[in-house]
């Protein structure tokens, strides 16, 4: 199919009509451009509305694909046959643009899959590496995580403890006054705790029926997906004996989020969605 034949045929038929582009673009509902990539053999009408335009023109239309002009209507067969062809087309086209939807939004699934992977995989690697830290403190550095309990708890009753810096500080809910023994254990308190557990650490102090707990807290912002929790906090917690009252609503609120290292250290990772 020899398209610059094509075209120069459709160019002496409209100008045999005494047509411009504009006035045959306007009655086949074209532009006036599309007529003109017609005539010059860089475009092809479809087959349905090139039967219009042979029917138009009253010429065959197997002559005008051939680049001819026979002046005998297209037959009925001919058309018939010219219209199921175009159908068939349409069919098949539609098909394929299905199937290139159905692959876009499948890749684009598999995508979202697999970043939602990665910043899991991310999150979780957050984790582990903070609950090695605990585990590394309780398991490499028990002395010295010995060392830090009995100062935590030679201050006596409840209080909060906040590490900045390698310092620590009580927070503005204890009612600990800060007299110079106290601040001395504070800055010992604050630079063990640092070299332990890094920085961005609190510490709190509480008594439930006579017994003490404390609780070592380190929050990391995640802060990515503004859909999901921007922070993961993991925390050890020292009960004198597990079976009080904090500690076991604590225990049924957070179930296998909470792992024993003994009857007496146990650490919780929360902030997940």
């Amino acid at each position: 199919m020899d398209l610059q034949k094509i075209g120069s045929c459709l160019r002496e038929l409209r100008k045999e009509k005494g047509l411009t582009q504009e006035q045959l673009a306007e009655r086949f509902h074209v532009s006036g451009k599309t007529v003109s990539r017609w005539e010059n053999g860089v475009h092809m009408p479809d087959l349905e509305l090139l039967l219009e335009i042979a029917d138009y023109y009253e010429v065959d239309l197997r002559a005008l694909l051939q680049g001819r002009k026979i002046n005998n209507k297209t037959t009925p067969e001919t058309k018939e046959t010219v219209q199921e062809s175009e159908k068939y087309i349409k069919a098949k086209d539609k098909k394929k643009r299905k199937l290139a939807v159905g692959i876009i939004v499948t890749v684009a699934i598999l995508l979202a899959a697999m970043l939602l992977l990665l910043v899991k995989f991310d999150d979780y690697s957050i984790i582990e590496k903070e609950q090695n830290t605990f585990r590394n403190a309780y398991n490499e550095n028990s002395f010295m995580l010995k060392q830090l309990i009995d100062s935590l708890n030679t201050v006596e009753g409840e209080y909060s403890v906040i590490i900045s810096k390698g310092e620590a500080v009580f927070d503005s809910s204890s009612s600990i006054e800060t007299d110079n023994d106290n601040r001395a254990l504070l800055q010992y308190i604050g630079s063990i705790t640092t070299e332990m557990f890094g920085d961005r650490v609190s510490i709190s102090k509480r008594t439930d029926q006579g017994k003490t707990v404390i609780v070592i807290r380190k929050v990391y912002d995640i802060a990515r997906n503004p859909c999901r929790h921007s922070w993961i906090e993991t925390s050890m917690w020292y009960c004198d004996d597990k079976t009080s009252s904090m500690v076991q609503q604590t225990i049924e609120y957070y179930g296998n989020q909470m792992i024993w290292l003994d009857q007496n250290y146990a650490i919780i990772t929360t902030g997940l969605v």
